[in-house]
């Protein structure tokens, strides 16, 4: 009895400091993360990409950046894709049993975004083939992690891009895309609840083509990572949820300094209302970590030396 309860303690001190810290996911390693230094002190847990085909030499590690958060269940969703064959896998890490779990096969399909909806338990994803560029929206299992049913196809509406943010009230998906018909970009709002009585609900103009969204449930403030090109400073602008028009916006790195083009990690720490970003020179001899206060739009960022590994999610559970 006394040894049972020890190890029902530790493992309920594991699962409480796993819980108050970051963590990253690389294409081989969830870990601890350090918000000021960006240094990975500990390591949770390791794992490999099976059943990976031995004609393809690179490892599935082109993106690394698309995930959502199950907190019904302590799951992080997320996946690999790679982009030059045109193939994907869907995992998932559980901080409860500290184990990532990922689909059998490889996936002959991109993934461009994924959705958890706590409401009805279901994890959502869209999907493309890559030759014939036909967007879908689709169901996915998450005990096996294959797709079990297409909901719409979604070609029509144009491409998506990166950046996304969901309702979990009102359970509307909204995602960022490039409408060829208007050549403009766009936000293409889905009805993710059960009883939808149509799953597409708009697409509205949008000014700005940029890296990511952070949105903040209580107060519905939205919060993008925006950058005109890599000769012009990145900047977080604050917008209008309703309108998709730009209330206020700040600059993150510093005045002139060229970043590096490629994808840039954000998560939010909802708790402190802080939106994170990391970036780099574009030589990759600094990375900044840029923290913006949603509320005020001020920003405190920290130059480091040396470039950290591009493609992660860093993540805090709240």
């Amino acid at each position: 009895m006394s040894s049972s309860i020890h190890i029902g303690f530790a493992f309920f001190i594991l699962i409480h400091s796993i819980s108050s810290e970051w963590i990253t996911i690389s294409d081989y390693s969830v870990t601890t993360w350090n918000q000021t230094n960006a240094d990975r002190p500990k390591t949770l847990t390791t794992f490999k990409t099976t059943n990976y085909p031995s004609k393809y030499i690179r490892p599935l590690t082109n993106r690394i950046d698309t995930y959502t958060y199950d907190d019904n269940n302590e799951n992080i969703y997320f996946i690999m894709t790679q982009i030059s064959y045109g193939i994907s896998k869907f995992f998932k890490y559980n901080f409860l049993t500290n184990q990532v779990y990922q689909t059998e096969q490889v996936q002959s399909f991109m993934i461009d975004h994924i959705q958890f909806n706590s409401k009805n338990n279901k994890l959502y994803a869209i999907i493309h083939n890559s030759p014939q560029s036909q967007y879908s929206l689709v169901e996915v299992d998450t005990d096996t992690l294959n797709v079990k049913k297409q909901i719409i196809e979604l070609t029509n509406l144009g491409s998506p891009m990166s950046g996304t943010y969901f309702n979990s009230e009102t359970q509307l998906f909204t995602y960022h895309a490039y409408d060829f018909k208007q050549q403009h970009t766009v936000l293409i709002t889905l009805d993710l609840s059960d009883n939808a009585s149509k799953i597409f609900v708009q697409s509205k103009k949008f000014d700005f083509n940029i890296y990511g969204f952070g949105y903040v449930q209580s107060d519905n403030s939205l919060i993008a990572l925006w950058q005109y090109s890599i000769i012009t400073p990145m900047v977080a602008i604050k917008i209008d949820e309703t309108t998709g028009k730009q209330i206020q916006n700040v600059t993150i790195t510093p005045v002139g300094q060229r970043i590096a083009e490629g994808y840039k990690p954000l998560s939010m720490d909802l708790k402190n209302r802080l939106f994170y970003v990391l970036s780099w020179a574009d030589d990759l001899s600094k990375t900044f970590i840029s923290k913006i206060n949603i509320d005020t739009m001020k920003v405190n960022r920290k130059t480091l030396p040396g470039q950290i590994i591009k493609d992660y999610i860093f993540f805090k559970k709240n």
